[in-house]
């Protein structure tokens, strides 16, 4: 696979997939491997965490894989005796990269996440009248900024990063991580949360029965046409609700502090740890997050071009 998830030619839809699923399977082939081995093996890379602003290596914690399980371990000062805080299996591994993988959109072609159904329902299009110097009146597809709430014709939108490419990579990555449920806080933006609740219902479906994770998701965020097993969609598919531009938007009702919202919970740790350090060399983690649809919106051109640090929480 000569590919690369961040290569600026070359990748289709289709190939962005194969190459989604050529990376989830190294990741899963050299976890089996580690876990078929005997003793439980420690693994020699550290589990990271998000703390203010950076991703930190601990050095005095450590991972080990026991049967089918990679659990996170601490040592208390003067103590040999580990502390075992937490686990994720093989199956919750896979189902994680499975949600991750997703949600994104090839590098070079982000913008097509306009087409999905997800975006669509989350930030509408209405007919609209935009006022013109020769007085001509003709109502056209227009949605809002979310930025800064002007309605334009959607001609005159582009998708943006709500973490930058340049300088919000890691931010991106624990927005998506968050929507996963791999953090302290989960999420209390509009879109989000709803993300968050469809990755947890993908996340619920029976191992080994009816429609797959990647077919859940694939019809749900963006209404592909994917075989589903002769199976129906599990529960009922509920709507995304409209997000409001940022100028209409109400206070977050969801309580959970920022600092809550960007740090790893145990399992947070335990699953990134494990695809830095098990990933094929130069997978960009940051590339799947920033152009993941947790990351992407319609704005205007000024404010597209111009937030920079601006809307970063870390800047």
């Amino acid at each position: 696979m000569v590919l690369s998830l961040d290569s600026d030619e070359g990748l289709t839809d289709a190939t962005y997939e194969d190459l989604e699923n050529h990376i989830s399977r190294e990741i899963l082939e050299k976890l089996r491997s580690l876990m078929q081995q005997q003793p439980p093996q420690q693994i020699s890379w550290p589990v990271q965490i998000f703390n203010n602003g950076q991703f930190i290596r601990l050095t005095d914690k450590a991972l080990v894989i026991h049967e089918d399980k990679v659990y996170k371990i601490s040592f208390t000062p003067n103590s040999p005796d580990p502390n075992w805080e937490g686990y994720l299996t093989y199956n919750e591994i896979s189902r994680l990269l499975t949600c991750l993988h997703s949600l994104a959109k090839p590098p070079t072609r982000y913008a097509t996440v306009t087409e999905g159904i997800a975006y669509q329902q989350l930030y509408p299009t209405r007919q609209h009248c935009p006022t013109y110097a020769s007085g001509k009146y003709q109502e056209e597809a227009s949605k809002p900024s979310m930025v800064c709430g002007i309605i334009l014709p959607i001609r005159f939108l582009e998708v943006d990063h709500q973490r930058p490419k340049s300088s919000g990579k890691n931010e991106a990555i624990m927005k998506v991580l968050r929507v996963l449920g791999l953090t302290l806080g989960r999420p209390h933006g509009a879109k989000c949360m709803q993300l968050h609740d469809c990755v947890a219902q993908a996340l619920r479906l029976p191992e080994g029965k009816g429609i797959q994770i990647s077919t859940f998701l694939k019809r749900y965020l963006w209404k592909e046409n994917v075989r589903d097993a002769g199976e129906p969609l599990p529960g009922v598919i509920v709507p995304f609700v409209p997000v409001l531009a940022k100028d209409e938007r109400p206070s977050p009702l969801w309580g959970s502090t920022t600092q809550d919202r960007y740090t790893l919970s145990v399992k947070g740790e335990i699953f990134y740890s494990v695809v830095r350090a098990l990933a094929p060399p130069g997978y960009p983690l940051e590339a799947v997050a920033v152009h993941s649809l947790a990351n992407l919106r319609p704005a205007c051109g000024p404010c597209n071009k111009l937030r920079g640090k601006t809307s970063l929480k870390f800047p």
